[in-house]
């Protein structure tokens, strides 16, 4: 065991030259990193192979965006569709033959089998 003496702090080195610093700052301040292999060659990256990235990059972006967006409108929708009516009782409703979807979406709302058409009529083209 090294005998230590303890009224002579220890000494910091900053490196090679085995000096202490002068300062508490000084102690703290990074050194230098060692420099770069002479050998070894750092490729620049292509100005075409960027591009490209850039371009796949926003594409799958966008994609991902547009499936947000859609998974939840079809999730709204859903929720809008299977909601109970505004009725608060059965009720018999006449349809016509040959009516359309749209048709028959404004004659519910008209006699407030439903709250929104539109949910209605989306809801029926998703299915």
């Amino acid at each position: 065991m090294m005998d230590q003496r303890r009224d002579v702090p220890p000494t910091m080195s900053n490196g090679t030259t085995g000096t202490r610093p002068r300062s508490p700052s000084e102690a703290l301040e990074p050194q230098r990193g060692p420099q770069r292999p002479r050998h070894i060659k750092v490729k620049k990256e292509s100005r075409v192979v960027s591009a490209i990235v850039k371009v796949v990059s926003g594409i799958f972006t966008v994609g991902v965006v547009i499936m947000v967006l859609a998974g939840s409108s079809v999730f709204l929708l859903n929720h809008l569709y299977e909601q109970p009516g505004p009725l608060e009782a059965s009720r018999n409703i006449v349809i016509q033959k040959g009516d359309g979807r749209i048709a028959i979406a404004e004659q519910l709302e008209r006699e407030g089998v439903i709250s929104n058409r539109w949910a209605f009529v989306a809801n029926h083209l998703w299915r």
